[in-house]
């Protein structure tokens, strides 16, 4: 059997080495040796635009009053040299392939958000779009003014992206089967009427908001909802199954092939408003098996791949160049059915649910599965140190934010302590669940650390005498539709998210408000807390409500918080590129990729 196995790893491996030949056909910086070199500290990052910020101003006022911004730039293609060789991106998964950005999105390579978000200060900046104001009405209702970018291109010779195109992008979002975890922030901005998105001209629109949302700004301008902008023109010709597979955006590089679950191929364009690449292709190519992406990487094959700290004392030995992201992610657990009482998947003979979810016993085994914990160990062993035990959740955490209470600590590892507590809720012989270890790489939640570390919790429950069931599984799609589902009842799983949002914004989507798509648990507290910062122009009030969640949150056991983890990315010799917080992706921030000369 091991040899079939070797040889099955051989073929593998033969099969990719062709590919990646063809990948390499133009020249690249990337020598066929990977030298020692010393973990590489996070560069200084360029900024989308200039660093100045255009701030969103929200006019509390009971009469309309009109905030004028600094005017900026008219988009000018940006001239290089004609950009040479090819970037060898190496992925585990593309997820489903249909480049639609309301069902998955695309790789952020091909596309672009409407506003920027500086790296450093953190602050709002223009994109796509270059002013933007609010302003509060009488009856409550506030109105959103955004100027476009003068010049910007789509690919493929479909024209200038117009303000037609962006209300067409957003009503995309009204369609059945619009599963972008950002779906229902983008319909409550323009309150589910196409007519509250009025056109003024071909540069300037206006959204007629029905209500106060101060989280439009970070969950649909900067991140993920609307980072892909298209063509009305070339959807409406060619239809949504076409496009699908050809898609055309605006970003600095445009679809050129793609192999389902082998290869996507990717071309930089010429002339671009914003950056144009040094290379002239990016091969982003599926290698499911993380260490065969490691051998890929050691034989000078690849450029850039995610790292999971399983793998990094390989690394290490074999003297690939490593780069990390510190902090940038939270890895922690979900109890899932932890929905409202009144859906009708809400299961209470599920231990941890019960009739009440903030009953004492099913608060107790919460608490119990929290105790069994070990987290330093965790942090020491599986992340070889990159990152730090941590009891708060990732959505309420960023790094000297005023929403990040210190006091939070981790809970401690006590497992004596939590035999006692589930004898106490009546589960002293223990009890069967399910676990998913999702598969990294399977969606854009699904860290490369995550199956370690779940693996590991499951192992801590044995201890105490609970019964895990381990399902390996993908994020995307099956464990992405059961939460759209409500359907996760009786079901543990580990997810990684960022640590750089607001939680009235990336909290309240993701853990919380029962009203958005796809999120990991909900409450009656929740909805209200969440209701209250989104509805909230006074940011100290805001923060107040936030403090009060993650309280809330870390009270009752709600998640299964365990740390703060680095993201660790393995690079050629001869490339360099820097992620962000925002833009962790392998597949992001590659126009700004440069050759380092060696």
């Amino acid at each position: 059997m091991g040899s079939v196995l070797r040889l099955g790893m051989m073929f593998l491996l033969l099969s990719l080495f062709t590919l990646l030949a063809c990948a390499r056909a133009a020249p690249t910086a990337t020598p066929t040796k990977a030298p020692t070199v010393a973990p590489v500290a996070t560069a200084t990052t360029a900024p989308v635009v200039a660093a100045t910020s255009t701030p969103v101003r929200i006019i509390a006022t009971p009469t309309p009053a009109a905030v004028a911004t600094a005017p900026r730039p008219t988009a000018t293609a940006v001239a290089k040299p004609k950009p040479s060789g090819t970037i060898v991106v190496l992925v585990p998964s593309l997820g489903t392939e249909r480049w639609i950005v309301r069902e998955q999105g695309a790789p952020p390579a091909m596309v672009e958000a409407l506003l920027g978000l500086d790296p450093v200060t953190k602050a709002t900046v223009p994109n796509l779009v270059t002013e933007w104001k609010t302003e509060l009405k009488p009856d409550g209702k506030v109105d959103w003014t955004l100027k476009l970018r003068k010049g910007v291109q789509f690919h493929k010779g479909w024209g200038e992206m117009t303000a037609e195109d962006i209300k067409f992008s957003l009503t995309e979002y009204l369609k059945p089967g619009s599963l972008n975890a950002r779906t229902s922030a983008v319909l409550d901005w323009f309150g589910k009427d196409p007519k509250n998105i009025e056109i003024l001209n071909d540069y300037e629109f206006v959204v007629h908001s029905p209500k106060v949302i101060v989280t439009i700004e970070e969950l649909v301008l900067v991140r993920s909802a609307v980072s892909g902008i298209f063509s009305k023109k070339y959807m409406e010709k060619v239809g949504e199954d076409v496009f699908a597979r050809d898609p055309v955006f605006t970003g600095p590089f445009e679809f050129v092939e793609g192999k389902r679950a082998q290869s996507l191929k990717l071309r930089a364009l010429g002339e671009h408003w914003r950056q144009v690449s040094e290379f002239a292709e990016v091969n982003i190519l599926v290698v499911p098996e993380e260490s065969s992406r490691v051998a890929v990487m050691r034989t000078g094959k690849g450029d850039l791949m995610d790292l999971s700290h399983s793998l990094l004392k390989e690394a290490r030995a074999a003297g690939l160049r490593l780069t990390q992201l510190k902090l940038s992610n939270a890895t922690e657990g979900f109890f899932g059915g932890m929905w409202l009482k009144s859906r009708p998947t809400y299961d209470p003979t599920i231990p941890w649910v019960g009739q009440d979810i903030l009953d004492p016993k099913p608060t107790m085994v919460r608490q119990a599965m929290n105790l069994a914990i070990d987290r330093q160990t965790i942090v020491e062993r599986l992340l070889l140190g990159e990152g730090e035990a941590s009891n708060s959740a990732g959505f309420a955490y960023t790094p000297g934010a005023a929403w990040t209470n210190p006091s939070w600590k981790p809970y401690a590892y006590d497992p004596k302590k939590a035999k006692e507590l589930l004898a106490q809720s009546g589960y002293s012989s223990g009890f069967e669940f399910g676990v998913w270890l999702l598969r990294p790489g399977t969606g854009q939640s699904a860290g490369p650390y995550e199956y370690d570390v779940t693996e590991a919790m499951a192992s801590y429950w044995e201890a105490i005498g609970l019964k895990p069931n381990r399902v390996p599984i993908e994020y995307r799609p099956s464990v992405r539709q059961k939460l759209i589902d409500r359907a996760t009842g009786g079901w543990v799983y580990m997810l990684g998210n960022p640590t750089d949002a607001a939680p009235w914004g990336q909290y309240c989507t993701l853990l919380g408000a029962s009203t958005t798509t796809i999120h990991h648990g909900e409450h009656p507290f929740i909805d209200d807390a969440c209701g209250k910062m989104i509805g909230e122009l006074d940011f100290k009030k805001r923060v107040a409500t936030a403090l009060e969640l993650g309280d809330w949150i870390n009270r009752n056991y709600f998640m299964l918080p365990i740390g703060f983890v680095n993201r660790i990315f393995v690079l050629s010799p001869g490339l360099d590129w820097s992620p962000t917080a925002l833009d962790s992706s392998v597949t992001s921030r590659l126009e700004y990729a440069k050759r380092t000369g060696k």
